[in-house]
């Protein structure tokens, strides 16, 4: 087939509208942090085997060990960082739509996407489990889930919105002596914050959907991650906002996972993307 000049002039004018497009969003802040003067460091790097390619979460055992879960199976995955390798799996129910691990003693806790939470017992021994369900009314797709040590209780981090409430996301608790979870949230994420006055004017990009949620071992802050439009947002124990940082998409293509060491050391945990899964160690400042 044949094309006359008017066709080749307006599919030239097409791939050059998009090929501008893509340099200018590359530049515009989304491929780089945007956190006053913080930073951050990668200090060191896993790849996962095709098995965690669609790791969903992970929660710190050792030094050399992390607890990790995907999204599909019923199973808790224990990743050697000295070897690189799954030294266990631990099957602990069907498969399902799997979103975060907690890990507290010989406990872990497991919470779907509907925020039905799965507490296994024993779970490196002789694993029983339990399962909470209905604890969220709504369908907010709960994607994050923490150990907040200091209140015993879980944090649950729901990535959609109630019908009507688009401009904010909540966390919810999960009361681990009770094993009730509060139907207010803990904690919101206001849209209207300054602090995402930084970003895109886009509605798509000047928010936060969480994917992961972690608490700092000493300060207590709580580290909420979105996976879509790579960011790692900082709270203090109250809920107030201290720092915004935008990830390299390049370096993390879809964090779902994040967890601390005693220490505070950060661990962030990334699905395949055109490549393997990863685990990333890194550093950041926040005053």
């Amino acid at each position: 087939m044949r094309w006359n000049t008017l066709e080749w002039v307006i599919t030239s004018a097409i791939i050059a509208f998009a090929v501008i497009s893509f340099f200018l969003f590359r530049s515009s802040g989304f491929s780089r942090i945007i956190a006053d003067s913080d930073e951050y460091e990668i200090n060191a790097s896993w790849n996962l085997p095709e098995s965690l390619y669609e790791i969903s979460g992970l929660s710190f055992l050792s030094e050399d060990r992390v607890a990790c879960v995907q999204d599909e199976d019923g199973i808790v995955y224990i990743f050697n960082l000295k070897t690189s390798q799954i030294e266990r799996e631990i099957k602990f129910s069907d498969p399902g739509d799997y979103e975060g691990i907690a890990v507290i003693g010989n406990t872990a806790y497991v919470v779907q996407s509907d925020g039905d939470v799965f507490e296994i017992s024993e779970y490196t021994s002789e694993p029983d489990t339990q399962k909470y369900e209905n604890l969220i009314k709504s369908k907010e797709n709960i994607e994050g889930l923490c150990y907040d040590k200091k209140n015993n209780r879980l944090l649950l981090a729901a990535k959609g919105a109630r019908a009507n409430d688009e401009n904010f996301r909540r966390i919810y608790a999960f009361d681990l002596d009770s094993k009730t979870i509060d139907k207010s949230p803990a904690y919101t994420i206001q849209y209207t914050d300054s602090i995402f006055n930084r970003l895109s004017d886009n509605i798509l990009y000047r928010n936060i959907m969480p994917s992961a949620i972690s608490v700092h071992p000493k300060t207590s802050d709580i580290y909420v991650l979105e996976g879509k439009s790579p960011k790692l947002l900082v709270l203090d124990p109250t809920g107030a906002t201290k720092a915004l940082f935008v990830l390299d998409i390049e370096t993390f293509p879809q964090p779902e996972g994040i967890t601390f060491s005693p220490d505070g050391d950060m661990y962030i945990s990334n699905e395949g993307s055109g490549g393997p899964a990863t685990i990333r160690r890194v550093s950041v400042e926040v005053e």
